[in-house]
């Protein structure tokens, strides 16, 4: 698709969606928005993985589970799993977000399965884990 700019001097006549020129740097600075959405995404999952695991308390997959005292036999296998769960789950977040500098649309479709495909095998591990640890 090109698009015809004004005759400015200076500026090229056209501009193409793969040139580095004006339209380059807008979709330059899409990609670093979708970066930086993923980033942020990544970071909780991050730092529950990293710093939970070693809780005395088992760490929650829903918010404000208090069932879990009780079915969790042991919390220190079960934390460590937990915590390289999270952790995978950042992981995936942030290749997305390396996925959008590349590809805009391909990190798109890569957040996209992250929060479906994504959630559900996460909830098939959770389930997995406490199976494992009670």
């Amino acid at each position: 698709m090109w698009k015809w700019s004004k005759d400015v001097v200076g500026v090229k006549k056209y501009f193409d969606p793969f040139d580095t020129g004006l339209l380059g740097g807008i979709i330059m600075a899409e990609k670093i928005v979708g970066l930086i959405s993923c980033l942020l995404c990544a970071v909780p999952f991050l730092i529950i993985g990293i710093f939970e695991k070693n809780s005395k308390e088992p760490i929650t997959f829903w918010s404000g589970d208090k069932t879990l005292k009780s079915k969790v036999k042991d919390v220190t296998a079960y934390n460590l799993e937990m915590g390289m769960l999270y952790q995978k789950c950042a992981f995936a977040f942030m290749l997305s977000g390396i996925c959008c500098l590349i590809s805009l649309g391909f990190g798109i479709v890569m957040l996209v399965l992250d929060c479906t495909a994504g959630v559900y095998l996460m909830y098939r591990s959770y389930k997995r884990i406490l199976e494992r640890n009670s």
